[in-house]
């Protein structure tokens, strides 16, 4: 594989602008791709990866034969090297399969997915591994009744270590399920939710959850109402009984599909789906208040004549993004849809911009499958293209977060009959980008799962601001102080003896400190961000 770059048409419009640009864009290069086989089932390739602060990337998959479907787990390190493989095979050996991965707060490694019981029902699964060699710490079921399936379709989990599978369990049809372990795998509790519409039109599945910043848990689902069409619904729980605080619905009862969901440090909530408007299927993006529930926005995103959401995410800044594809034609037989991402407001939810990749040609897909931003305001949308000159290959754009005009690419060439897209796009601390896949060939069948990284473009903070960068310790309380010049709300990342980082953020003084209690023995203090700055040293007694 090597990165490529070409010519393209780009369209970006902003609010009462359009810009058009014939532009070459500077081919971005990886840091290094990688490659797991998965096997040849309908289930192989990855379902799930999260990196860590320092660059670990953690990912899972199915794999195995079509006869006995197994669960892979891999870590990869900052460099691209494999630390670690495991499988595992559930007791009856049989089809054992893997949805979405976490990472507690101690670093340990959560996978959530099913295994069959001995009746061969599935019962939802959650592993949890040694994040440093991958050893399989516990492993817990949760069976809701004789002749029930039950699986965890994602995984979430709090500060205190809890760790929250939700997925679907069987009522009248399928319901959302949510099962609470804590991280030594005690189970607390679990709650159901069932959508107002009967049997069989009932089909609920937990499409997301997370936790909010006050602790509790959010659910995401496409509920059936009574009129047998789905809405967004939106329930918050307590997460120490997993009572309801809140619950909300949304749509035209006309078939209305959440997708992904956020949560803001205040705790508002933002989904986008594929909604109905007028007679369209569009994205659909709302915004609810986090403290009870309250719409407090709702819009709608069209470039064509059908769209599809595929993920959304949030930026520091008060920014709204949603990628996924838009159809031109309105033909499907033709497969020609355009790469199509939309800024908003998260205040107002009012439109900034939207911009579309891809040309109008047969066979011509291109998508994208999620999308993150950096603290310098970078927008990477990772996703598939089949446009000319591609052909099924991977496509990481770099977008301005002001403008969505395309500022750089990087291509992931495939060969012969492969296909590679995105899954997952995740940055760490230093905003190093990793996106998450699977390259599949047509021809054999074979499913690999495939992790790219790419080198930080954040510019990072002015390090020449930094006069004096100090640590002292008193009876365990270690302290280190940066002075600068650098401006108010600049972070810096401070590393004691190589990990054990803190967050500073620099004040209007040009100050920022940080602490650590219980400390013994040599301390060694460096910025993270910036390694010219000599090391703070000093004893702890």
């Amino acid at each position: 594989m090597n990165v490529g770059s070409n010519w393209k048409l780009a369209h970006v419009v902003g609010t009462g602008l359009m810009l058009t640009s014939l532009r070459a864009s500077a081919a971005v290069p990886q840091e290094w791709t990688r490659r797991l086989p998965s096997g040849s089932t309908l289930y192989s390739g990855l379902t799930g990866m999260v990196v860590d602060a320092e660059g670990h990337s953690f990912v899972v998959g199915n794999a195995g034969t079509s006869g006995n479907v197994d669960i892979l787990a891999a870590r990869y390190a900052p460099d691209g090297a494999l630390v670690w493989s495991q499988t595992w095979d559930g007791v009856e050996r049989w089809h054992d399969t893997v949805s979405d991965v976490a990472l507690g707060p101690d670093g340990s490694v959560y996978a959530v997915g099913s295994t069959p019981d001995r009746n061969r029902y599935a019962d939802l699964l959650v592993l949890k591994f040694n994040a440093a060699d991958g050893a399989l710490i516990w492993s817990r079921t949760f069976n809701g009744g004789p002749g029930i399936s039950d699986a965890a379709l994602v995984v979430a989990t709090d500060r205190d270590g809890n760790v929250y599978a939700g997925g679907h369990t069987v009522g009248d049809g399928a319901d959302c399920l949510i099962v609470k372990f804590d991280a030594d795998g005690v189970f607390h509790w679990s709650q159901t939710w069932d959508g107002p519409a009967s049997a069989p039109y009932s089909q609920e599945a937990v499409r997301d959850l997370l936790v909010a910043p006050d602790g509790d848990l959010v659910m995401l689902t496409d509920g059936v109402m009574a009129t047998l069409h789905p809405d967004y619904v939106v329930i918050k729980y307590d997460a120490a009984d997993g009572s309801m605080i809140w619950s909300r619905n949304w749509g035209v009862n006309g078939g209305d599909y959440p997708v992904d969901m956020e949560i803001d440090a205040a705790g508002d909530v933002y989904v986008t789906g594929d909604a109905l408007n007028n007679g369209s299927v569009e994205y659909g993006t709302i915004k609810l208040r986090g403290s009870d529930g309250a719409l407090l926005w709702a819009e709608y995103d069209a470039a064509g004549f059908r769209e599809a959401a595929y993920a959304l995410a949030l930026d520091a800044e008060g920014g709204v993004y949603v990628t996924g594809w838009s159809d031109p034609h309105g033909d499907q037989s033709k497969f020609m849809h355009n790469l199509f991402t939309v800024k908003r407001d998260a205040a107002t939810g009012s439109r900034w911009w939207t911009h579309e990749y891809g040309e109008a040609c047969l066979w011509c897909y291109d998508a994208g499958g999620d999308l993150v931003i950096d603290d310098s305001g970078h927008v990477f949308v990772g996703g598939i293209t089949s446009s000319p000159p591609y052909a099924s290959d991977q496509i990481m754009l770099v977008l301005d977060a002001a403008t969505g005009a395309e500022l750089d690419r990087g291509i992931v060439w495939t060969t012969g009959s492969e296909s590679a897209g995105v899954n997952v796009a995740r940055l760490d601390r230093a905003q190093n980008l990793y996106l998450g896949g699977s390259v599949t060939n047509y021809d054999t069948g074979a499913v690999d799962v495939h992790v790219v990284k790419y080198a930080s473009m954040s510019e990072g903070p002015d390090c020449g601001a930094i006069r004096k960068f100090s640590a002292r310790c008193r009876d365990g309380k270690l302290t280190a102080k940066v002075v600068s010049s650098l401006p108010e709300g600049t972070e810096l990342t401070l590393l004691r003896n190589g990990g054990d980082a803190k967050t500073v953020a620099i004040n209007a003084r040009g100050k920022g400190k940080a602490k650590w209690s219980g400390q013994g023995g040599s301390q060694t203090l460096r910025i993270e961000e910036c390694p010219e700055v000599p090391e703070a040293s000093t004893t702890c007694s």
